[in-house]
């Protein structure tokens, strides 16, 4: 049982040692837009959503200070 442990530990500090050498950052920036690859409809929909959470986040801040002054 003990060799079987070494012979695992010698596979994974080999493993770590040689995934470091690979170029794994290969995804190409999904937030870099190009006049070809921009949508007009996704902008407006990323606008409203982040107009949704601000609006949310002013509302809690107020039914917090509301909450504390009663």
């Amino acid at each position: 049982m003990k060799f079987v442990n070494k012979i695992l530990l010698i596979f994974a500090f080999v493993g770590f040692i040689s995934a470091c050498d690979l170029d794994l950052d290969q995804q190409i920036n999904p937030n870099a837009l190009d006049p070809s690859t921009a949508s007009l409809d996704d902008l407006y929909n990323s606008i409203q959503l982040s107009f949704k959470s601000v609006k949310l986040r002013v509302e809690n801040i107020r039914l917090v200070r509301w909450l504390e002054c009663t």
